[in-house]
């Protein structure tokens, strides 16, 4: 993603993205799935703007927080 446009909260919401999970609580690893096929189709496209929104988000749904470990709460959830 270098030299990339600003991402924005308002280029995010244009891209209308909707989840609802097929299951509770999430599973982070349908998320980033179902986020890195968008993020292809947007690319296929020509949005490289929505592209880099969605594979931005599919890289962060694969951290996982561990709220008891002040020292260290994200980890790799993979």
């Amino acid at each position: 993603m270098k030299n990339s446009p600003k991402l924005t909260r308002e280029a995010f919401l244009e891209c209308n993205w909707k989840y609802e999970p097929e299951q509770n609580p999430v599973s982070y690893d349908k998320l980033h799935s179902s986020l890195k096929k968008i993020a292809k189709e947007k690319l296929d496209i020509g949005q490289q703007e929505q592209y880099e929104i969605f594979e931005l988000l599919a890289e962060i749904s694969l951290m996982y927080l561990d709220a008891d470990n002040k020292d260290k709460p994200f980890r790799a959830f993979l």
